[in-house]
């Protein structure tokens, strides 16, 4: 997971709150969207779920569909 910027915050007077990276890697679906709201301390979270994503999830990807094999 990329490091965060300490002290960088959003337009939320609120401060930092939540955190949502999409990510994609030249397909028409994105390789990772994960998103935290309301949350204490949402680059923790979502540390934690990048973590349960790569246990559970990013395994399926190499099953989808990719233009690199012709498939779209």
């Amino acid at each position: 997971m990329p490091r965060s910027r300490p002290g960088r915050r959003g337009g939320d007077k609120r401060g930092k709150q939540s955190a949502a990276p999409l990510i994609h890697a030249g397909e028409d679906y994105p390789y990772l969207d994960l998103r935290v709201d309301d949350h204490a301390e949402p680059l923790a979270e979502l540390c934690r779920l990048y973590e349960e994503s790569r246990r559970l999830d990013l395994p399926f990807l190499q099953f989808l569909p990719r233009r690199s094999r012709g498939h779209l």
